[in-house]
């Protein structure tokens, strides 16, 4: 008899039956029937609290993290947080009672879940501190300087950091995984090429909001010709980060001035991502509305204006799906491709087609806005320049200089921030601030603009 009271063979046929519950919902997620899986878990969690007494707590708490990835994939954010974090609860309450290195794994893989449960809720702080609890077991389990399962996790913190826009410490612990990883790849451990080459595209979009445009372009460089290297695979992994890669060099180039040399690495990532999405769709297609959006800036930069308008439009149509499946994950992209919609039409002097684009990017990204999403104000800034230009170029005065003050006031908070944070760093929003002022005949905000100067300033010492 155990403290509860209940028989001891009624105690051993507890575990089996969570188990095998455990199996069917993990048969039933593989197979995409979330639903019944959800119903299967919450069965097995409800017999295995009943029983908690009876039972190995493990098996309690990994009916709690498989039932955290369903509801996740149900888009039921808030419960899977819930699940998560009594995963992670129970299984820290399972190393206290009886510690052992499947425990450690166990506890450190439940972190790991609650990181990616917390980012999708939003819950950024959360997940940084899942993150960090993360690193810190795989430090416990680490037995060599070469760990890629610590380079996981510690990667996994970088992402958190710099979605909170804490760059210098995410570039920190990305040197730390690269490190790693390099040091995996010199013992020719099977698949380290190809992390290591996501490592260092990610590694260069900090240093890209940082301002280190030159070092960005080497992390890219050097993560292009780690793929080249090993593009024989046609691993679908390895594709993508070559396509991611190619797409932030085109970024770079532009950045840097040399537009005439980014339009080709932009229109490859593109054929790359194509060809990803026709045998995976579901998996692909946000990153290919993504690279049509970066090729659509390169195109008409470069003058091909028709097929900017084309390019965008395509990304367009492809966000617009992905907004029908998930709104609060999708709106920033397109909210983002439609201000560039605008932008490309009021060079081919299509302005009142423009300001309808750019109307429905501002509602878009306020909307993001009230949900308080960490790319919002930046999506914001961008609808708001895109329809203060359609305004200014309709003539309609005071509408523009609205919009225009409005995102401005946004901007500057996150470019002293981040002087890089703003697509173009800013540029252009900086002119057009100063264009419509002087075209209204209003007086500047004497305080901004030398806010605005030290931002230019800035930049030009980066």
């Amino acid at each position: 008899m155990t403290s509860t009271g209940r028989p001891d063979d009624a105690q051993a046929k507890i575990g089996p039956v969570v188990k095998s519950l455990n199996r069917e919902a993990f048969r039933a997620y593989e197979a995409g029937r979330f639903s019944e899986a959800v119903a299967l878990l919450y069965k097995a969690i409800g017999l295995a609290s009943e029983n908690e007494g009876d039972l190995d707590e493990p098996e309690l708490a990994m009916s709690l993290v498989n039932l955290s990835n369903c509801l996740t994939s149900q888009g039921r954010f808030t419960e899977a947080l819930d699940a998560a974090r009594r995963g992670v609860s129970h299984y820290g309450h399972s190393i206290v009672k009886a510690p052992s290195r499947e425990m450690h794994v166990r506890l450190a893989l439940s972190q790991d879940n609650l990181r990616h449960c917390a980012v999708e809720a939003n819950h950024l702080g959360e997940a940084l501190e899942a993150a960090s609890a993360c690193v810190q077991s795989h430090r416990t389990l680490s037995q060599s300087a070469a760990d890629g399962g610590l380079a996981d996790a510690i990667a996994a913190k970088a992402r958190v950091l710099e979605r909170l826009a804490r760059y210098e410490e995410s570039l920190s612990a990305f040197n730390d995984s690269v490190l790693i990883y390099e040091r995996l790849v010199k013992q020719s451990v099977p698949g380290a090429q190809i992390e290591l080459s996501i490592l260092l595209t990610d590694k260069a979009t900090v240093l890209r909001f940082l301002g280190r445009r030159e070092e960005a372009l080497a992390n890219l460089e050097e993560s292009l010709e780690l793929s080249s290297a090993i593009i024989e695979s046609q691993s679908r992994k390895l594709l993508a980060a070559r396509a991611r890669a190619l797409s932030n060099q085109s970024s770079r180039l532009a950045e840097s001035g040399r537009g005439d040399s980014a339009l080709m690495p932009a229109s490859e990532a593109v054929v790359v991502l194509r060809a990803l999405c026709d045998s995976d769709p579901s998996e692909y297609a946000a990153e290919l509305a993504a690279a049509l959006n970066n090729q659509s800036n390169r195109l008409s930069e470069n003058g091909y204006s028709d097929d900017a308008v084309i390019a965008i439009d395509e990304a367009i149509s492809i966000r617009r799906h992905l907004f029908s499946l998930r709104s609060d994950k999708n709106a920033i992209g397109l909210s983002s491709s439609l201000a560039n919609r605008a932008h490309r039409l009021s060079a081919l002097g299509l302005h009142a087609e423009a300001l309808r684009a750019a109307d429905e990017a501002v509602v878009l990204a306020e909307s993001a806005q009230s949900a308080s999403t960490e790319e919002s104000p930046g999506a914001l800034v961008a609808a708001l320049l895109a329809r203060a230009v359609s305004f200014e170029l309709l003539g309609h005065r005071e509408e523009a200089l609205e919009d225009i003050c409005r995102g401005t006031l946004l901007a500057v908070p996150l470019l002293e921030r981040a002087p890089l944070s703003l697509p173009d760093s800013g540029q252009r929003l900086i002119e057009s601030y100063r264009r419509i002022f002087l075209w209204t005949g209003h007086p500047p905000d004497l305080a901004l603009e030398g806010r605005i100067q030290a931002v230019i300033d800035s930049r030009l010492d980066q």
